[in-house]
């Protein structure tokens, strides 16, 4: 049962190692490396794959609602990445993996993650990216034994959200 008390504890709210090893592309299978490169990897990645979209986006906005975009989309990403990684990384990753172990707590709170976004009005191939970016981002809290790596990770993954005009447009 959760209760207060484990929402708020130390175990869900930790740091983490970020000399931790993860394997990719199977968190636990596969070639390891450092949780810190593994975010450097994730990071260009994102921007090669999207770069193409955040310039169709942005070159249509004129210099004030660029830097508007800019500044709400950093503010969003701050705080809906801290919020949601408490829950879904936090709060109920760590319990489902007390319940049910990692490979499953891993796997169920991914799919849940990506079609809690369903209801926002994304398309369901949208909330199946969500997962996939929820499966990675939660197996980099499980290996990293922390849920600020997976932060940083949504954080960067809202920004670029924002500025390919997925949100606020």
């Amino acid at each position: 049962m959760i209760n207060v008390r484990s929402i708020f504890s130390a175990e869900v709210l930790r740091v983490g190692n970020f000399r931790a090893s993860i394997s990719f592309p199977l968190i636990w299978r596969g070639k390891e490396d450092p949780v810190w490169r593994f975010l450097g990897i994730f990071a260009v990645v994102m921007v090669i794959g999207t770069s193409y979209f955040i310039y169709s986006y942005a070159s249509g906005l004129n210099h004030n609602e660029f830097r508007l975009l800019l500044y709400y989309g950093l503010i969003f990403s701050l705080v809906n990445s801290i919020l949601e990684e408490w829950v879904w990384r936090g709060v109920a990753l760590s319990q489902y993996i007390k319940w049910s172990g990692s490979v499953y707590g891993l796997i169920v709170t991914s799919l849940l993650f990506g079609m809690s976004h369903y209801d926002l009005g994304f398309s369901i191939w949208v909330c199946i990216a969500f997962s996939i970016g929820g499966f990675f981002m939660g197996g980099v809290a499980i290996r990293s034994k922390g849920i600020i790596a997976s932060i940083l990770m949504h954080i960067y993954m809202n920004i670029i959200f924002t500025m390919t005009g997925m949100i606020f447009s």
